[in-house]
C-alpha cells in the first residue's frame, strides 16, 4: 500500500531506516521522491569507506521529529498518511493525520493505528516504476 501511496500522492516524504545513500536515488528513481524528501539512516565514513556504524536510526520519536521538520509535512492543510511496519512506527503514525500499518500488531502495540496488510505489489503499479 505505501508504494501505490507515494505513486497517487502530490508529494511524498519518506522516513526509513534504510540507509539515505542507497534510499535517495532508489526512490528518486523509481517513485519519483525528491532527494530533499526522503530521510534515512547515515552511515559512518572513516577513511572513505562506510563503516557500518550508524548515526541516529530514524525510529520512534526521531521520526515523528523530523516529521516536524520537513516543509512538505508543516504546511498550511496537509493530510499526511504514514505507514509502517513496526511499533516503533506507531509514534511517527499516531503524528500522521492517518497511520496505517502493514503489519499486524497486537491492540496493546498498535495503538489505534489502522491496519492495511501488504499486499504484492499490483501489476500496473510495477508497470508505472518500470517505466520510469
Amino acid at each position: 500500500p505505501a508504494a501505490s501511496a507515494v505513486l497517487d500522492s502530490d508529494e511524498a516524504v519518506i522516513l526509513t531506516a534504510s540507509p539515505t545513500f542507497m534510499a535517495k536515488p532508489w526512490l528518486q528513481q523509481y517513485l519519483g521522491v525528491p532527494e530533499e524528501n526522503v530521510y534515512g539512516a547515515a552511515l559512518e565514513v572513516k577513511n572513505g569507506r562506510f563503516t557500518g556504524k550508524t548515526g541516529d536510526l530514524p525510529l520512534g520519536q526521531t521520526k515523528v521529529d523530523l516529521l516536524n521538520q520537513s516543509p512538505a509535512c508543516t504546511a498550511p492543510g496537509v493530510q499526511l498518511t504514514g505507514y509502517g511496519d513496526h511499533s516503533s512506527d506507531v509514534p511517527f503514525l499516531r503524528a500522521c493525520s492517518r497511520g496505517v500499518l502493514v503489519e499486524e500488531l497486537p491492540e496493546a502495540q498498535s495503538a489505534g493505528c489502522e491496519y492495511e496488510p501488504a499486499r504484492p505489489m499490483e501489476p500496473s503499479v510495477l508497470a508505472v516504476i518500470l517505466a520510469i
